[in-house]
């Protein structure tokens, strides 16, 4: 997911990168509408018939990508960093060694420094694109939608199961319902909304509605409202993802589209990791509503940043 984001990022325009970011995003919810259908289907007579479906799905993409174009980044011009003190040390070592190996008639044998640049945990990259302005503001406020969205997502198979008793074949059906959603929303209403609309306004409609979305989902008492109600928040939920993505490689260089969409992924796994724990928990100790209204908390101070003028998206030139 975070190659192929990075791969489209690098081909598109500022003006088509978010309606072509949800294409992605499209592709995967179709196999989420796909997949729990048919996983609860032959779920029902064996797993081992899932694990089968999901070892082909492997193999399919493994040969599909052999035919994908490489990416241009060998375009890209190189990001230079100015020399640290440690670098500038071991660059006159080396040079002090060199120079006494010309000039002895028979020099010892130099040791091997490190390579530099080398380092497979090179964190500069990192450090450089979250200095840049509104970088940091951007990722925050997607903690605080992912968290709140997430929170609610994990915990819907549990819920339908204990709370409105739904078999394991209908909760297949609820999550594959979803899926549908979010194709829709993703292969059609993103690229209009983004024609029509800037990003800040877009930020701010989906923030807005996600956050009274979350508070009529904490009231929901039914399979049939939740259904009706969760349609809003995943719009809400699914514009201002793929937005925000897009917002995120605007404000930094182009070469540095891969260090920031791994850290937006980055930061959505690690939200993702959290969630149902935190989710498991308030519905053990308080109950569904407690969900939704937690959520509605996280998203209602992302909307308070929002109205400060906190959280800010200047497009590098």
């Amino acid at each position: 997911m975070m190659a192929s984001r990075v791969y489209v990022t690098l081909r598109t325009d500022e003006s088509s990168r978010a309606r072509l970011l949800a294409y992605i995003g499209v592709s995967y919810g179709i196999g989420m509408a796909i997949g729990p259908a048919i996983g609860g289907l032959i779920g029902i007579y064996s797993f081992i018939f899932s694990a089968l479906g999901s070892l082909a799905s492997v193999f399919i993409i493994h040969r599909y990508l052999e035919n994908v174009p490489p990416s241009p980044i060998s375009d890209l011009p190189k990001v230079e960093t100015p020399p640290s003190k440690q670098e500038e040390d071991e660059n006159v070592v080396e040079e002090n060694v060199i120079s006494t190996t010309i000039n002895t008639p028979n020099p010892p044998s130099p040791t091997l420094s490190r390579t530099k640049g080398n380092s497979i945990c090179d964190l500069e990259p990192f450090r450089r694109v979250l200095k840049r302005k509104g970088v940091l503001s951007l990722l925050f406020v997607k903690v605080l939608l992912g968290m709140a969205a997430a929170m609610i997502y994990s915990i819907l198979p549990i819920v339908a199961v204990e709370k409105f008793q739904l078999q394991q074949h209908e909760v297949g059906f609820l999550m594959s319902y979803f899926g549908v959603l979010t194709v829709i929303v993703q292969g059609w209403l993103v690229g209009w909304a983004t024609r029509h609309y800037s990003d800040s306004v877009i930020t701010r409609i989906c923030m807005i509605g996600m956050t009274l979305s979350l508070l009529a989902l904490s009231l929901v008492s039914n399979m049939i409202q939740m259904c009706i109600i969760f349609v809003p928040c995943l719009v809400f939920g699914t514009l201002f993802s793929n937005v925000n993505t897009a917002q995120l490689t605007k404000v930094v260089p182009r070469e540095d589209a891969g260090t920031i969409i791994s850290l937006d992924m980055g930061i959505a796994s690690g939200v993702r990791v959290f969630s149902p724990s935190i989710g498991s928990n308030l519905i053990e100790k308080f109950g569904f509503p407690a969900i939704g209204g937690s959520s509605f908390f996280l998203a209602l101070i992302g909307v308070i940043l929002l109205e400060a003028g906190f959280i800010t998206a200047k497009k590098h030139e």
